[in-house]
């Protein structure tokens, strides 16, 4: 017998919070269109750490559709800043109309081009 989980994301699932319609609406956004997110249990592992860590200014690198970002900037300390880059302005302005949704646009600053 196997000490090993045979699947760790659904084991550590069980433990991440129910998911607002936001997040849930951009997890499937990303399932149909192929595009890289971290996931819920990442995106609250994310949370938690920034959180942990009183975190004022965070950087980001690879934004897509904003959502880790999200996680981050409701971690983020409410005096700070998150800045996250993405190079494809299609995938920048999709984030921004995101964390806008999510009420984050002033705490989050999304830079477009190569870092």
């Amino acid at each position: 017998m196997s000490l090993m989980t045979p699947d760790p994301e659904s084991y550590f699932r069980a433990f991440v919070p129910e998911q607002d319609e936001l997040l849930r609406g951009l997890e499937d956004e990303a399932r149909r269109e192929g595009i890289p997110i971290v996931g819920p249990v990442v995106g609250e592992l994310l949370f938690i750490l920034a959180r942990a860590a009183a975190a004022c200014n965070i950087l980001e690198l690879g934004t897509a559709t904003g959502y880790s970002t999200i996680y981050l900037g409701r971690a983020c300390h409410p005096a700070g800043r998150v800045v996250t880059l993405e190079r494809d302005e299609d995938f920048a302005a999709r984030a921004r109309a995101n964390l806008t949704h999510a009420g984050l646009d002033k705490l989050v600053e999304v830079r477009v081009g190569r870092p």
